[in-house]
C-alpha cells in the first residue's frame, strides 16, 4: 500500500489508521461538544427571556396595587432568574455575610470595592484569603476607634470616602463626609475594571445606580447591593396602606432594576433583611446579587 507517498508496512498502517480515526474522533467531540454547549446556552438564554417577560407583565399587573408598595411584600416582584452553577458565601457570620457567584473562577489581578464597611470587615477578609483579588474598602462614617479594629490587610486599602453620583460631599449622621463618583475613584486608583463591586450606602444606591446608567455603566462584573426601603419612601396611614400610590420605594425599586438589567446585569441571588423593622414597618431591606452577562 502507497501512502502519503510512500510504502508502508501493514503494522505502520494500522497505526497510521488508528491515528488517523483518534484524530477524527477527536474532532468530532471538540464539534459535538461546542454544538451542546451553544445550544445550551441559546436555550438558557430562551428560559431566562420567558421569565423575563412573566415577570413583567406581574410588574405591570400589581403597579398600582397597594399591597405591592411597600415592604415586606414589594421584595417578591423581583426573584433571581438566572442560575449561578458555583455561588459560594463570603463571609463568616450574620450580617456582614454575602453570596457571590464564581468566587474561585476570579481572575488573576481581580479588583473588589467594598462602599459600607461599619467596622465589620468579614467579607474583605474572606475574599482576600480566598482568592488573589485586592480588595479596596470605602467608609466615610467610621470613627478611628471603628478603623483599629479592621484588620491590617483591609486597613492598608481603606479610605475614608463614601461613593454618590456626584464628587464632593454629602451630609450622612449630620455630618458633611467626602463623597466621590464610582468613575472617579476608579480613575484616581487607575482601575479599568472591577470584578465585584459591594454596595451598602444606606439608600444612596438608588441615584448612584441611575446616574452610572445615565453617563455611561463602568466595566464592573458583579453587585451585591443591599437595597434600602426607609420609611419616608413607603409612608404609611393609620390603616398601614401606602399614602402614595405608586410608592416612591416602588418607583425606585423599578428604575433599580430597569436600569441594571439594561446593561446586561442579572439578579442570581436574593436574601431578605429581616433584622431591620419599625413599628407598622417590617423587613426593610434586601440584599441582591447582580451578574453582568454578554450575550
Amino acid at each position: 500500500m502507497i501512502l502519503f507517498g510512500g510504502a508502508v508496512k501493514p503494522e505502520g498502517r494500522e497505526r497510521t489508521i488508528r491515528r488517523l480515526s483518534f484524530i477524527l474522533n477527536l474532532i468530532a467531540l471538540i464539534y459535538f461538544s461546542s454544538y451542546i454547549l451553544s445550544n445550551t446556552g441559546a436555550e438558557r438564554e430562551r428560559v431566562y427571556q420567558d421569565a423575563i417577560s412573566s415577570r413583567n407583565l406581574k410588574i405591570f399587573e400589581t403597579q398600582n396595587k397597594l399591597v405591592f408598595q411597600k415592604t415586606p411584600e414589594i421584595w417578591f416582584l423581583y426573584e433571581p432568574l438566572w442560575a449561578c452553577p458555583d455561588i459560594e458565601l463570603v463571609g463568616n457570620f450574620h450580617d456582614g455575610v454575602k453570596w457571590v457567584c464564581g468566587l474561585r473562577r476570579m481572575r488573576k489581578g481581580c479588583i473588589v470595592y467594598s462602599f459600607g464597611s461599619n467596622g465589620d470587615d468579614q467579607f474583605e477578609r474572606d475574599i482576600l484569603k480566598k482568592t488573589s483579588c485586592q480588595v479596596f474598602t470605602f467608609d466615610p462614617t467610621m470613627s478611628p476607634g471603628q478603623e483599629k479594629i479592621l484588620s491590617p490587610s483591609v486597613h492598608r486599602n481603606f479610605q475614608r470616602i463614601g461613593l454618590a453620583e456626584y464628587d464632593g460631599t454629602m451630609e450622612i449622621g449630620g455630618i458633611e463626609r467626602d463623597v466621590r463618583n464610582l468613575r472617579t475613584i476608579m480613575k484616581d486608583l487607575k482601575h479599568e475594571r472591577i470584578d465585584i463591586l459591594k454596595v451598602d450606602i444606606d439608600g444612596a444606591e438608588y441615584n448612584v445606580f441611575d446616574e452610572l446608567y445615565s453617563s455611561g455603566f463602568p466595566d464592573v462584573d458583579q453587585i451585591l447591593v443591599e437595597v434600602h426601603a426607609f420609611t419616608h419612601l413607603q409612608q404609611l396611614n393609620k390603616a398601614g396602606s401606602v399614602v402614595q400610590n405608586p410608592s416612591q420605594l416602588r418607583m425606585r425599586l423599578d428604575r433599580l432594576f430597569e436600569v441594571l438589567e439594561a446593561v446586561g446585569f442579572r439578579l442570581y441571588h436574593k436574601e431578605i433583611n429581616v433584622l431591620w423593622s419599625r413599628p407598622m414597618y417590617s423587613n426593610m431591606g434586601v440584599e441582591y446579587a447582580f451578574i453582568r452577562v454578554s450575550v
